[in-house]
């Protein structure tokens, strides 16, 4: 799959990741001035009216969500008829990478990382939104 050169006004860096629902990439908000992230539905799971709605309906509810472990939603949109969202772009390796690596983890940083997602995870099931990933 290319990368595009451009999404929206976003100016594409490269390719973070795949997932179930499309591709997130790294990306410049030149008018801002800022990085972003971006989560792109994959074109043929855009035309799957069920997954779209329920793309869209996870961005609203990430947006509506504040909180210092949780990313900022900027904007919900379409390019090209697949949605997508632009969001906070947090510099890192995702915790998936650093297991898999076998990333050597202190018993203490092992506590803490577990504390902070619980902490997001509760303010987020306290606001009625359930993480389906989890």
């Amino acid at each position: 799959m290319e990368v595009p050169a451009q999404i929206g006004k976003y100016e594409i860096i490269g390719l973070i990741g795949r997932g179930g629902m499309g591709v997130v990439y790294q990306a410049r908000d030149n008018a801002l001035g800022r990085l972003v992230a971006l989560k792109v539905m994959t074109n043929d799971l855009a035309l799957d009216a069920e997954v779209h709605i329920r793309f869209l309906r996870e961005a609203r509810s990430v947006a509506a969500l504040q909180h210092p472990n949780i990313v900022v939603v900027y904007e919900l949109s379409e390019h090209n008829g697949s949605p997508f969202i632009a969001m906070e772009f947090l510099d890192g390796k995702p915790l998936d990478q650093v297991i898999r690596n076998h990333v050597s983890l202190s018993v203490p940083q092992k506590i803490d990382i577990i504390l902070e997602v619980a902490k997001a995870l509760q303010y987020a099931h306290d606001k009625g939104v359930i993480h389906r990933d989890v």
